[in-house]
């Protein structure tokens, strides 16, 4: 019996004349491949339009490149959806990181210094202060009636609250993350974690009323100058005063801790607020030295002063709770530090229904300030001078 033959399929026919340039694209010949266009991959698109028909020519450019290897001729048509699709994701350029939206830092352990040894199951925080009565006087020979000195003592308590926080993702969040390569719970929890540092920052800053706590930023022990009521500041930063005039008040606030405690407390920090900051920053001294800033001039006059800094939570801290407060103190754990028996503690992923629950914590027990005349607030810095 005879064989059948399989049909035999006639050779695919490859136009000679087609090349490949050196830039990478196909220059296409006349006649058969009369619908395919050069393509130079250095080409960039100026707008969407020209990216539209950046992309279709780079599809033709795949389909010739494909038709050559198989030996088949193109006739200008285009590939399936899916090969379509997956085309043109390659095109398209993607950022590998998150961006998120920035807030401000928080400072607050940055400016005062967190109290030692304080254990978290503690409930309140016990310390006492001293002072003395008594005076020293001549007495004769003989006498008897020598004055005696007194120790008064005085019990302060301060009680700590907790701070609490949650988050939590469900099961397909859980998936679709871990498809993503994206780590869902470490990202949540530090949002969790900012959110009570936030909390702990407000609350050291300016107190809970609800609580009772007091703010390092409003609190009544603490003396207060005015550029109103103080003949030696001359305010008016933001309305004509000059170089001179501000260092001069500059030179008067770096002293008032040491003149307000009777030479006891030498200051060596000072905290401004954004505006009153960037002055001291880009103000130039004199015409001579427009290099030398207002804030450069003054620390080089007072070597005591070790750091000066900008903090964004006393912008609104004045009196009146709608202008910039500075405060210049002497920065030592004797003076003011921040109790803070617990920073943040997450716990177990807790189950509920097809989603988790992370409960997370800290205690606060806010600023203690042991020594109020260590420090000095003033405000009216930008107000007219009056």
């Amino acid at each position: 019996m005879a064989q059948r033959r399989a049909p035999t399929r006639a050779p695919a026919t490859i136009n000679p004349r087609a090349t490949f340039n050196r830039g990478g694209g196909v220059a296409a010949p006349r006649g058969l491949f009369r619908d395919c266009v050069r393509i130079d991959a250095k080409v960039v698109a100026a707008d969407h339009a020209m990216a539209e028909d950046l992309g279709q020519r780079l599809l033709n450019r795949l389909a010739v490149q494909r038709a050559f290897e198989c030996g088949a001729a193109f006739d200008g048509g285009r590939f399936d959806a899916g090969e379509t699709a997956l085309f043109l994701q390659k095109l398209e350029q993607v950022k590998a990181t998150i961006v998120e939206h920035i807030y401000p830092k928080n400072r607050v352990r940055e400016f005062f210094p967190v109290e030692a040894g304080i254990d978290p199951g503690a409930e309140t925080y016990v310390w006492y202060r001293y002072d003395r009565a008594g005076m020293a006087k001549m007495i004769a020979n003989y006498a008897d009636d020598l004055p005696r000195i007194e120790e008064l003592g005085y019990k302060e308590v301060t009680v700590f609250e907790n701070i609490g926080i949650s988050w939590s993702y469900n099961v397909q969040e859980i998936a679709a993350a871990g498809f993503a390569g994206y780590q869902l719970d470490a990202r949540r929890g530090r949002i969790a974690r900012e959110a009570i540092e936030f909390k702990i920052e407000k609350v050291c800053a300016f107190g809970d009323a609800d609580r009772n706590f007091k703010g390092v930023l409003n609190n009544a022990n603490i003396p207060i100058l005015n550029q109103g009521s103080t003949p030696e500041m001359y305010g008016g930063w933001g309305s004509g005063a000059t170089p001179a005039q501000i260092l001069g008040d500059l030179n008067t606030m770096a002293w008032a801790p040491w003149t307000a405690s009777k030479q006891v407390h030498t200051p060596n920090a000072m905290l401004f607020g954004t505006n009153a900051f960037k002055i001291i920053s880009t103000t130039p001294i004199s015409d001579d030295q427009p290099s030398t800033s207002v804030l450069e001039a003054f620390r080089k006059m007072n070597p005591h002063i070790r750091s000066v800094d900008p903090w964004v939570q006393l912008d609104l801290a004045d009196a009146e709770g709608n202008g910039e407060r500075a405060m210049v103190y002497e920065k030592s754990p004797d003076n003011i530090t921040l109790a803070l028996p617990l920073d943040f503690k997450s716990l177990p992923p807790e189950q509920r229904n097809l989603a988790f629950v992370v409960n997370a914590y800290a205690r606060i027990g806010g600023p203690i300030i042991y020594r109020p005349l260590s420090a000095v607030y003033v405000d009216g810095l930008l107000d007219s001078h009056t």
